[in-house]
């Protein structure tokens, strides 16, 4: 339940594998993990584990750095609940000091659990580090006013929206 498998298990499964005495009792626990979330129940492959780490060497490669892994990242968290973008594009034009780099949308296809359709995801680069910023509609190449005072306000820390902590949420449900 550490590194990357903990973006994706609940609060009870952690509760639980850490109450766990043995190690056959915790490998018993990882086997039925992985098996719940299989879609073809007791197939030869567990399509959800295989895209579950095509995703993570997907984020390892586009994302790693010196001083992080890339599944540790803010992109390699969204690639690792709702896979790759289907578009990404650099957002130009912004008002000075805004960011440090120019912003960056991720626009998805499919409907993703717990977001509207067609949401863009919008990252921002402050404080030497990219943040993922509340989903909000993005105006020609401008960031809405609302969407600015939010970043403004999140000095501390990595910012998680309650837009996407909803999401996140219930894309885990949506993979028992």
């Amino acid at each position: 339940m550490e590194g990357p498998v903990s973006l994706i298990a609940t609060p009870e499964e952690e509760k639980l594998y850490r109450a766990l005495g043995t190690t056959r009792e915790q490998l018993q626990f990882i086997r039925l993990f992985w098996e719940r979330r299989d879609t073809q129940y007791r197939g030869p492959r567990n399509e959800f584990l295989d895209e579950f780490e095509s995703r993570l060497n997907y984020a390892e490669e586009e994302f790693s750095s010196s001083r992080e892994a890339g599944w540790e990242t803010v992109f390699g968290h969204v690639v690792l609940l709702f896979g790759k973008p289907a578009r990404t594009r650099r957002e130009m034009g912004f008002p000075g000091g805004f960011s440090d780099r120019p912003p960056i949308l991720w626009s998805y296809d499919e409907r993703l659990p717990g977001m509207e359709p067609n949401e863009d995801m919008l990252f921002v680069f402050r404080g030497g580090r990219w943040k993922l910023m509340p989903p909000y509609p993005i105006a020609g190449s401008l960031i809405p006013e609302a969407a600015r005072q939010a970043e403004r306000r999140s000095l501390v820390g990595p910012m998680i929206p309650a837009d996407y902590q909803i999401a996140v949420n219930e894309a885990i449900d949506a993979s028992l």
